[in-house]
């Protein structure tokens, strides 16, 4: 079993696998999509693959982090994607610093979201149909 130690409130203790929460992002790197790890690196944003820990430089400005959802076709939701729902409704996933939680942004209204968890909107019905790094804001 895989532990790590960390301080807790001045003592010591072991953390099991699945204490600590994993953080997965997404950036572009030479126009392909990279997952992993990220760090800011003598200067750089990296984004560092978890299997082979492969390094990559990425474009800031398309760094997301994962919601920690899945849609209905079993694809990870990351901030920044499109997403629409049974009903049609096209909604964009972010993580709002202000709320401290995840929303989604009508795209039709963008003053107007929902809280993106179970209570309002199932994202097990979701479909995610781009991300505004390739696609553009919808209008």
């Amino acid at each position: 079993m895989l532990c790590k130690t960390a301080w807790r409130r001045g003592r010591l203790r072991i953390l099991k696998e699945g204490d600590m929460k994993n953080y997965l992002f997404r950036g572009k790197h030479g126009g392909q999509w990279k997952i992993g790890s990220y760090a800011f690196y003598k200067g750089k944003h990296i984004i560092i693959l978890p299997t082979t820990f492969n390094r990559y430089e990425i474009q800031y400005s398309t760094l997301g982090l994962w919601s920690e959802h899945i849609d209905k076709n079993n694809k990870w939701i990351f901030d920044g994607d499109i997403v629409k729902d049974k009903n049609g409704v096209v909604f964009i996933i972010s993580y709002e610093v202000r709320e401290c939680r995840w929303v989604a942004w009508y795209a039709n209204n963008p003053k107007q979201w929902e809280a993106f968890d179970k209570c309002f909107i199932d994202y097990h019905e979701l479909e995610i149909i781009g991300n505004i790094h390739d696609d553009g804001v919808p209008a």
